[in-house]
């Protein structure tokens, strides 16, 4: 069905682009944007699209200013959302794979956050980390002179936070790269549902999507998970530049979806034992992925029942045995 073009789908779809203003003072928000940008494309149209487009762009422009440096910067928050806009809205028009929309949408969020972060400093000549390396620094020098009057902290106490908080700049390049990846895979995934869930509502035609209890990684994502691993300790082998912060971002590109296939896999078995409702079983999935998100320990062992459902199918051999 061909979407209807009226004055209050305008209205809402420059709405919805204003939001923008507010997003760009806290840039991670942005992120959320592909998801309400592809629903009106879906279902309102490409008219409507086009006015949510101009009006978050000029939204971002506003706040970083119309000069040479500003626009410079209001491109690089354009490129958080707009690359993983237009990738998800293609796979839910076309009916793409879910996880093909999820995962590409995350990847484009990936390079627009290098992008936004990395890029200035890259121009500059200070390696990709080089600006934010500089402020965390100044950061961290302003607290350590003003600890032992605030703080009322000794010398050995000062000694021993200055050593902590050199171990931190050290590996800033490493804990940069995991919240990138972090915050473009939660998004990714968050940003494709409230789309499913916004056009659904609107009666707009979707692919299927299988059940939560259901969902399992192909072995073609297997396969390439063990590519990238194999890279990553290339890189760490190697000792090429920002290594630790290559591996930790392959790490999360990794582990994640591993682990949400863990919770996959026991959402299933506990609906195969039908000892609690469905909202029960969820509910309790949604406790243990925060506990895991919060527990390094948690998450690890969560990846590792992901990779042994991928590579042994625990799902499908249950349903064998059991018929």
């Amino acid at each position: 069905m061909k979407p209807t073009l009226t004055l209050t789908h305008l209205l809402f779809s420059a709405l919805i682009g204003l939001s923008a203003l507010l997003f760009s003072f806290a840039p991670t928000l942005l992120l959320l944007l592909p998801a309400f940008l592809a629903f009106i494309a879906l279902a309102w149209g490409p008219w409507c699209f086009g006015v949510a487009i101009f009006f978050s762009a000029a939204s971002a422009f506003t706040v970083t200013g119309f000069t040479v440096f500003g626009l410079a910067e209001g491109l690089q928050l354009l490129a958080l959302y707009i690359p993983a806009t237009f990738i998800l809205t293609y796979h839910l028009q076309k009916k793409r794979p879910w996880r093909n929309a999820i995962n590409l949408s995350a990847v484009a969020m990936i390079v627009g956050q290098y992008i936004a972060m990395c890029l200035p400093s890259i121009l500059l000549g200070q390696g990709p980390f080089g600006d934010l390396h500089a402020t965390t620094r100044l950061v961290f020098d302003q607290f350590l002179a003003a600890a032992p009057r605030l703080l009322a902290f000794t010398e050995a106490e000062t000694a021993a936070l200055r050593t902590q908080l050199a171990f931190v700049l050290t590996e800033l390049p490493s804990i940069a790269t995991s919240i990138m990846v972090f915050f473009a895979l939660i998004f990714g995934f968050a940003d494709t549902l409230i789309a499913r869930a916004l056009c659904r509502r609107a009666q707009v035609p979707l692919k299927p999507m299988v059940r939560f209890s259901h969902w399992q990684l192909s072995r073609d994502a297997l396969i390439g998970g063990f590519i990238m691993a194999g890279g990553a300790l290339l890189c760490w082998v190697f000792h090429m530049r920002n290594a630790e912060a290559v591996v930790s971002a392959i790490q999360y590109l990794i582990i994640m979806p591993l682990a949400l296939v863990a919770l996959s896999t026991l959402a299933f078995f506990n609906e195969m034992n039908k000892r609690c409702s469905a909202h029960l079983t969820y509910a309790l999935i949604a406790v243990l992925a925060i506990i895991a998100s919060l527990s390094p320990l948690v998450f690890s062992m969560l990846s590792l029942l992901g990779l042994i459902e991928t590579i042994f199918r625990l799902r499908l051999r249950y349903l064998m045995q059991s018929k």
